[in-house]
């Protein structure tokens, strides 16, 4: 047989194993997106949370010294977005979970207050969560205080 009669070996892929490959990574992906989504969303009230307690042990601090509450982020030393008074739950403005903000508790900021995170993205379930002098801990959505806290 001469080099040129002899059957040629095709290199490639065939469009069934192309497709097939497709497919798989079709799948793969519809499994993988929204665990993921998931993760990111735990991870984000994660640091709603630890903002929260952060504010809340700051103004624990802030009432052995004055013995009263504060609603000025600026005495507590705590980072603010410019021109706002709502504290940041991250490094800045635009890489932060959540928002704080402070307010005074039904006895007045003198002896309460109340600590609202608001989400910066959405967050169905946990959007707002709020901690208060006496420990109170809640969703204000719909989510279960189980689920955000």
């Amino acid at each position: 047989m001469t080099h040129s009669t002899l059957p040629r070996r095709r290199h490639g892929f065939t469009l069934i194993e192309l497709m097939a490959t497709v497919a798989i990574v079709g799948i793969l992906a519809a499994v993988a997106i929204p665990n993921y989504s998931q993760y990111v969303l735990r991870a984000r009230r994660t640091e709603g949370k630890a903002a929260l307690l952060r504010v809340q042990g700051a103004l624990e601090r802030y009432f052995t010294v004055n013995n009263a509450y504060t609603t000025d982020p600026a005495a507590l030393q705590l980072p603010t977005c410019p021109g706002t008074s709502t504290v940041l739950s991250g490094d800045s403005c635009g890489s932060s979970a959540y928002l704080i903000s402070i307010a005074a508790g039904g006895a007045g900021i003198g002896s309460s207050y109340a600590l609202t995170a608001n989400a910066v993205k959405a967050d169905a379930a946990c959007g707002q969560m709020t901690i208060d002098s006496l420990n109170n801990k809640s969703p204000a959505s719909t989510g279960s205080t189980q689920d955000c806290w």
